[in-house]
């Protein structure tokens, strides 16, 4: 370890990338500003979140209190995400399942996975607070890009299976119930715009109007 802080000390920062820093100094290099802590706060004590927490409850949080926090955010984010007690689980089960949320809303994190989820174990706050700060800063776009990555996410299988006919043909069963849950997501989505708009509106209204006038005069 002393070794490792010897040596991010002989190399001059600006000679090195973020993950090389991170890999010599085992933190990474990531600056945490006051008010980016007072955004996350700000967005954790209004709807749909309703958290009490002051930037000082925020930074004395425990590992286990961190993950506890980021795993009810991401469920509130999004409804099909568990909001587990992560206590009763191990910490690699805890992290696994936030990455996969993170991956599933298209999260890059500026660093290498492996290195990214080490930190994520410890809840480090150079990685904990920007996560957070990315997810509260697009809550409603994460929650669509979140339900639809639930439903598009490919279906892992063991190796020795993935060559079974019974097993192809379901796998590519599922990818066409998969092709056309996105082609209705995008009519619903264009229905949902166009009823947002003003004059689809006001033509929609005309449109009817004229359709009861010729009821009327039928009538």
């Amino acid at each position: 370890r002393g070794l490792e802080a010897g040596a991010a000390q002989l190399v001059p920062a600006e000679s090195v990338d973020r993950a090389t820093r991170a890999r010599l100094t085992g933190r990474p290099a990531v600056r945490i500003n006051v008010m980016d802590l007072t955004f996350i706060i700000d967005k954790l004590s209004a709807p749909p979140f309703d958290y009490e927490l002051t930037i000082i409850g925020l930074s004395e949080k425990t590992t286990t209190e961190m993950l506890q926090l980021m795993s009810d955010v991401f469920a509130i984010v999004s409804p099909k995400h568990p909001r587990l007690d992560v206590a009763r689980e191990p910490v690699e089960v805890v992290v696994q399942r936030l990455m996969e949320f993170l991956r599933m809303v298209k999260y890059r994190p500026e660093m290498d996975q492996m290195e990214f989820r080490m930190f994520m174990a410890q809840a480090d706050h150079a990685v904990v607070f920007p996560v957070l700060k990315w997810v509260l800063s697009q809550t409603e776009a994460l929650t669509k890009r979140a339900f639809v990555g639930y439903y598009m996410t490919p279906v892992l299988m063991p190796d020795e299976l993935s060559m079974d006919g019974e097993v192809a043909a379901i796998r590519d069963e599922i990818a066409a119930y998969q092709q056309q849950f996105v082609e209705l997501h995008k009519t619903r989505e264009t229905q949902r715009a166009e009823n947002k708009d003003p004059q689809v509106q006001k033509a929609k209204t005309k449109q009817l109007e004229e359709e009861r006038e010729q009821l009327k005069e039928k009538i």
